[in-house]
């Protein structure tokens, strides 16, 4: 028996096919601008000289080590590299009223077109 890939219902058989082999792939994607503040428990961000960075997921001694006598982030706070240094800062109105997570936020969106 040979099939006629040119007919409408194969073809439409194949691309869903295709569709639903690339469906869980796409669902597990991180959405654009939130891959970097996604971490899994114990995972630690080394952030050295500009533009250098590791990460990796620590032991639970090292988690406790890390943190003992710190307080956790309330709230939210923005990573940031400005002119080569890093900084972590609080959330905060801007001038122009526009909270600052915001303002990073949809630049994230604008990115992700």
């Amino acid at each position: 028996m040979r099939v006629d890939i040119t007919s409408r219902p194969t073809r439409t058989v194949m691309l869903v096919s295709a569709l639903l082999l690339l469906a869980p792939a796409a669902a597990l994607a991180d959405p654009p601008g939130y891959d970097f503040m996604m971490f899994p428990d114990r995972m630690a961000l080394v952030v050295g000289d500009a533009n250098q960075a590791a990460k990796g997921v620590i032991s639970d001694e090292n988690a406790a080590a890390l943190t003992a006598g710190v307080q956790p982030l309330s709230g939210r706070s923005i990573v940031l590299m400005y002119h080569g240094k890093y900084y972590i800062v609080p959330d905060k109105r801007m001038p122009n009223g526009e909270m600052a997570s915001h303002a990073v936020m949809s630049a994230a969106k604008s990115a992700g077109k």
